[in-house]
């Protein structure tokens, strides 16, 4: 937001510079808003690697796997941490952390060409990996054929899921799957699940330490609503903050291992990144001179205002709950950051090995049987316990059967 005055005010931070951008009621400037952006995040990874690795310094740097949407929120996650290797590497400092950039490609958005080579201008040091989401459906057909013991990890309960061993390719068998699900909002709710499974599958596979996602706090706020109004309530703790999650295993190799998850920009609303992007240029390979990062967003909007919607027979709930956010992110940003404050004061109850075959949080059998006694639903079978080490909660069973 640019401050309009009759005369020049000063920057309220360094006391130097114009001001020309209101940061949470100050009067900064672009250089102290850029700063105050990325020491956000820096402080959110000291906080990482003391809960992660301790006092003691490792003999090796850390491996972050950056899980990137292309998206403002995970690219800005990406350059800040790019910029903040690179400045330890300019100073002759020891490096404290490796990136690992993976990007999940949906079988409906691909990736072209252009936008690939743009990417990488924007980040020439980085190897950026494109992992289709349907290689997910391969980790139990690719165990005789794969050298790699992580691509035959089990990520999810494929048959509670309804699908079995059919005919056809990986991409066919996951658009079916997709396209059997009763809503809308449970097509994006299971993908983004899938989403999920695929990231620490590749954590797996590039053997990374920690696993950085791009949630800012915004959309981790619209997060912590839509996975209530979905029944995953219970599981808030492990779907929506900072902690360690389990990890794909092979049979009985790396069953019990836990992998931290974090999101660096959870103190930073969703309004600031869109600013940061706007005045942040870097150096790219395509250009003699700098670029916004906003120049890789050509189609993002301008401001934050919700375009009208016609009908919302085809909107998920994620898309009602992020709209809704928009106007409560601009008029009340205090409440979007109580949200997410008071989700982080949720602690995970104790589990006993068992876990959602699709959303991985921590089965609340007595909770699950609550809801559906409550609402009058019978259980399947004539009441009989299903089996088998990988169950469905009651929120992803309302995605996959309706």
């Amino acid at each position: 937001m640019t401050t309009n005055t009759e005369e020049d005010t000063i920057c309220i931070r360094c006391k130097e510079n114009t001001a020309v951008l209101d940061l949470r009621s100050d009067a900064v400037c672009q250089q102290c808003y850029s700063t105050f952006i990325a020491s956000k995040v820096i402080k959110r990874l000291e906080v990482l690697q003391r809960e992660t690795r301790g006092n003691r310094l490792p003999t090796q740097p850390q491996r972050y796997l950056v899980a990137l949407s292309r998206g403002p929120s995970s690219t800005t996650l990406l350059h800040i941490l790019n910029e903040n290797v690179r400045k330890q590497k300019e100073r002759g400092m020891r490096v404290k952390f490796e990136i690992v950039v993976v990007h999940i490609i949906s079988e409906e958005a691909g990736v072209e060409a252009d936008e690939e080579e743009k990417l990488k201008s924007y980040f020439p040091d980085l190897i950026i990996h494109n992992s289709p989401l349907s290689h997910l459906l391969s980790t139990s057909s690719s165990s005789s054929s794969s050298s790699s013991p992580s691509e035959t990890t089990q990520v999810v309960d494929w048959s509670s899921l309804g699908l079995g061993s059919g005919s056809g390719s990986d991409s066919l068998l996951l658009s079916s799957l997709l396209g059997n699900l009763p809503s809308a909002s449970a097509r994006a709710d299971v993908t983004r699940l899938l989403t999920r499974h695929a990231i620490l599958a590749a954590a797996t596979r590039h053997n990374c330490d920690v696993i950085l996602l791009g949630y800012n706090t915004t959309s981790l706020a619209e997060l912590t609503l839509t996975e209530t109004a979905k029944g995953r309530g219970f599981g808030i703790p492990w779907l929506v903050n900072d902690g360690l999650v389990p990890v794909p295993h092979d049979n009985n190799k790396n069953k019990n291992k836990m992998i931290p998850v974090y999101s660096p920009l959870r103190e930073i609303f969703r309004k600031e990144i869109l600013t940061y992007i706007s005045i942040t240029t870097t150096t790219t390979t395509t250009t003699n001179g700098k670029k916004l990062l906003a120049d890789l967003f050509p189609t993002a909007p301008k401001s934050t205002a919700a375009a009208a919607v016609v009908s919302h027979r085809d909107l998920s709930l994620d898309d009602v709950v992020g709209r809704f956010f928009v106007d409560v992110e601009a008029s009340y940003p205090s409440v979007v950051a109580n949200v997410v404050r008071t989700t982080g004061k949720l602690e995970r109850g104790e589990h006993d090995g068992h876990w959602c075959g699709l959303c991985g949080s921590r089965l609340d059998s007595f909770g699950d049987e609550r809801w559906k006694g409550e609402i009058g639903e019978v259980e399947e079978n004539g009441g009989r316990e299903r089996k088998g080490d990988n169950l469905l909660c009651y929120g992803c069973e309302r995605s996959v059967k309706g």
